[in-house]
């Protein structure tokens, strides 16, 4: 199977109204790497690539072909707690603060400020 560098074999492909402030949420909250950035002759984002650990997430300016989509991710994360606060921080709105799950993982759940739902979690 051949891919492209830097992409998993499955990646999410969000579209936004604000792809700027999504790439900076990801930077900031989850320590993302935005390492690609191609731009339309417009200025707007055609097309973004954030590392985040192992893992890609692609973006792109919403747009008359493509509207924005939010959607729900699960990410793993070192320390819920502190993500937690920190994607507060960076403008997240609180779904579920962090909890203990029976299946023996601490999870959390915010709103992106773009209007996704990250359901972040670390296993105990």
């Amino acid at each position: 199977m051949k891919k492209a560098p830097h992409h998993t074999r499955v990646m999410p492909y969000l579209i936004a109204e604000q792809p700027e402030k999504l790439i900076e949420f990801l930077v900031k909250t989850f320590d993302g790497n935005n390492h690609y950035t191609k731009k339309r002759e417009d200025g707007t984002i055609q097309n973004s690539q954030v590392a985040i650990c192992d893992s890609n997430v692609m973006i792109s300016q919403a747009g008359n072909d493509f509207k924005a989509n939010p959607t729900m991710l699960y990410i793993y994360v070192d320390d819920v707690d502190a993500n937690f606060d920190l994607a507060v921080k960076n403008g997240a709105t609180p779904i579920m603060a962090p909890y203990e799950e029976d299946y023996g993982a601490r999870s959390a759940g915010i709103l992106g400020p773009c209007g996704n739902t990250w359901w972040m979690a670390k296993l105990n």
